[in-house]
């Protein structure tokens, strides 16, 4: 099973050129898993109003409140990561291909809330899902995105 790259939203990109987007560590992040019928949009979707359509439901799945999160320091820039995403060691996850981070917390997302972006996490096709297992999702090992000059 190989994982796609984390993808940023272009929404997401232009409000940390304008300084819009506000710092990452210091605000609440939430994950929530996407069905296999979401079609990526990294033009236009901006809002989880554009993905929430999209949100998995059923078994112990409940969008979840993101750890950790830090900036660190790369040649030429930053790198920005979290902690992994774990749902737990007796998940019941329903077939699930995505997973999107959306800034906000878990318990009141709004449909305005920024979505940062997404990742595949089959890019095989498919799906995947866990029934009283393990679900986590690891966080990249370079992290989430950089942001570096060219």
């Amino acid at each position: 099973m190989s994982v796609g790259p984390f993808q940023v939203f272009d929404e997401t990109i232009e409000a940390m050129g304008k300084g819009t987007l506000g710092d990452l560590t210091a605000t609440s992040l939430t994950a929530v898993l996407l069905d296999a019928s979401y079609s990526a949009d990294l033009s236009n979707h901006a809002a989880f109003a554009d993905i929430s359509g999209n949100q998995i439901t059923g078994g112990t799945y409940a969008p979840l409140n993101i750890t950790g999160a830090v900036y660190n320091d790369i040649t030429g820039g930053f790198n920005f990561d979290t902690a992994d995403i774990s749902w737990g060691l007796n998940a019941t996850i329903p077939d699930c291909r995505y997973l999107a981070i959306v800034v906000g917390d878990s318990t009141s997302l709004a449909p305005s809330n920024l979505v940062i972006g997404f990742q595949d996490l089959i890019t095989e096709g498919g799906s995947v899902s866990a029934t009283n297992g393990e679900f986590t999702v690891q966080a990249p090992a370079g992290g989430w995105f950089e942001v570096t000059r060219s």
